[in-house]
């Protein structure tokens, strides 16, 4: 039978779209387990531009739940790095699972620009020695020759070409079309949470680390968008009272 197969899929996820869930859905058909690794931050892209790590991992989390019954305990997701010290390195992730899970084969889920960039990352040379590689086939990319001796376990061809800053871009722009054709899947209830300050989740971390409660409230910077509607009922209701307070008042005085 051979050993369990686990998919280690890092990202940002910020935040997480079609293109990401069509990816863990597909990996599946070539994996037993999934851990989703939402990572604090990325070397490759502008901090300031991610969104609270709490409010990434629990649209991850809230997909997960979306699809409980169809993943049976098969994907689950993890926030782990923030614990580790900065700036953290791939390796020392893959170390810390690694001693997690003996006896597995560790499988990263990686896009073909970054399984072509491996070679350069913090021990690169030493993550393709021990670990194997799903490779996720992105439109207008192709594996180079420096990969030709990579454990490459099978190929994802993925339909989608959204990206997480495309949809950033939607949300800004209120365009509610795309934002619901291209958010994950019930993405959108952990921002309104976030943003009506009613956020108390929890993440089912069973892998390192206990679950983590989340209370605070974040300024994600895009209210007014996602919360139109309940803020057009709330004005709705304060005018419907103010009519009955004049008509009582003609009534009475």
């Amino acid at each position: 039978m051979g050993n369990r197969k686990i998919g280690l899929y890092f990202g940002s996820f910020n935040p997480m779209h079609n293109g990401h869930t069509e990816v863990v859905e597909k990996a599946l058909e070539y994996l037993d387990t999934i851990i989703i690794c939402v990572t604090p931050n990325n070397p490759f892209k502008k901090s300031d531009s991610l969104w609270p790590i709490e409010l990434r991992v629990n649209i991850v989390k809230d997909y997960i739940d979306t699809n409980r019954e169809r993943f049976s305990g098969r994907v689950i997701v993890s926030d782990f790095e923030r614990y580790l010290e900065t700036p953290n390195r791939t390796k020392n992730s893959l170390d810390i699972i690694s001693d997690r899970y003996p006896g597995t084969d560790l499988v990263l889920i990686m896009g073909t620009d970054s399984i072509n960039d491996l070679h350069t990352w913090y021990m690169g040379s030493d993550i393709t020695n021990n670990y194997k590689i799903l490779h996720v086939k992105r439109k207008g990319f192709e594996l180079d020759e420096t990969t030709e001796d990579y454990q490459i376990i099978g190929e994802v061809i993925i339909k989608s070409n959204m990206s997480s800053t495309k949809l950033r871009e939607y949300i800004r722009g209120n365009k509610r079309k795309e934002i619901f054709k291209n958010i994950a899947p019930a993405g959108l209830k952990p921002i309104k949470r976030y943003i009506r300050g009613e956020f108390n989740s929890f993440i089912d971390d069973s892998m390192i680390l206990k679950p983590v409660r989340y209370r605070k409230r974040y300024n994600t910077g895009f209210g007014d968008i996602m919360v139109g509607k309940a803020k057009r009922n709330a004005s709705l209701i304060y005018v419907i009272f103010v009519v009955l307070i004049f008509i009582l008042a003609k009534l009475f005085f």
